[in-house]
């Protein structure tokens, strides 16, 4: 059967009444009722707006520890520490982080960051460095929260992943397979995604249609030192420079042609030389 269950209590009473139409302390002592009944189950707490309210504003901390001492008495030990509309910054999760484990130092502790305004992953590695063990995140940042207009989900999985891979953190969790899993679960969810790491890696329109027609010319083919496209490039640069302005023309294309032998990125700079020869 079930051994263990996520309860949620909001420490800001507007949240909570909005959320669950109860008072913190209805909600305290429907956690006691199930701690009465169902005494071997292993229960975190999950604080939502430990941070900040949509209604209320900054929670402030005595509240937080209010929620963890209450539920101490009730023998509860994991709590969780929520960012319910991502508001936090770093500086405050680690704040909150250092004083509930100063004045707790024997409860487990969790984290809950939501990615609204792009801070999901630093929130949730400021969480980890003040010494948070394990954090929770949704595959693709799914989600959001009803009672904050354009709030997105969690921190996304893969992109937390992501992160802990190139710190040199051990995961034991394929990037590769999990960013595969997100990008399938967009197509299968009309939902919010807030990961990062899905929309990395698709090619521009214009990169993707010089790929398809001229990628094999590309292939092993040089003239005057340039492949075969950025000849092409660059010939049809000097045809526009002439029909259009000889003289700036012409600079732009030996501009060009000077970047292409020394940097090696003729496609960019000849594409400037045909602009400024067409439009100049």
């Amino acid at each position: 059967g079930l051994k263990k269950i996520d309860t949620v209590i909001s420490v800001s009473e507007s949240h909570n009444k909005a959320n669950i139409n109860q008072t913190v302390e209805e909600s305290l002592q429907g956690l006691a009722k199930i701690r009465e009944a169902l005494p071997d189950m292993d229960i975190i707490l999950s604080m939502a707006t430990s941070f900040t309210c949509p209604f209320e504003g900054k929670t402030p901390v005595e509240n937080v520890l209010r929620i963890i001492r209450e539920g101490t008495k009730l023998g509860i030990h994991k709590f969780c520490l929520a960012d319910t509309i991502g508001q936090a910054d770093p500086k405050m999760v680690r704040d909150l982080v250092n004083v509930v484990t100063k004045v707790f130092p024997n409860e487990y502790y969790e984290l809950h960051i939501h990615d609204t305004r792009g801070m999901g992953v630093v929130c949730t590695l400021a969480g980890i460095e003040a010494g948070i063990p394990n954090v929770q995140a949704a595959l693709g940042g799914l989600g959001g929260c009803p009672f904050a207009p354009g709030a997105s989900g969690n921190v996304a999985s893969e992109d937390l992943i992501y992160m802990f891979n190139e710190m040199g953190m051990e995961t034991g969790i394929s990037f590769e397979r999990m960013l595969e899993a997100a990008k399938y679960e967009t197509t299968i969810i009309d939902g919010n995604f807030s990961s990062h790491q899905i929309h990395i890696g698709e090619p521009c329109i214009f990169s993707t249609s010089l790929n398809v027609q001229f990628g094999q010319i590309r292939k092993g083919i040089t003239i005057m030192g340039m492949d075969a496209l950025s000849f092409i490039l660059f010939v049809f640069a000097i045809i526009i420079a002439f029909i259009r302005h000889v003289n700036v023309g012409l600079v732009a294309i030996a501009v060009g042609a000077v970047c292409v032998r020394l940097f090696g990125m003729p496609d960019k700079v000849l594409i400037g030389g045909i602009s400024s020869g067409m439009f100049c």
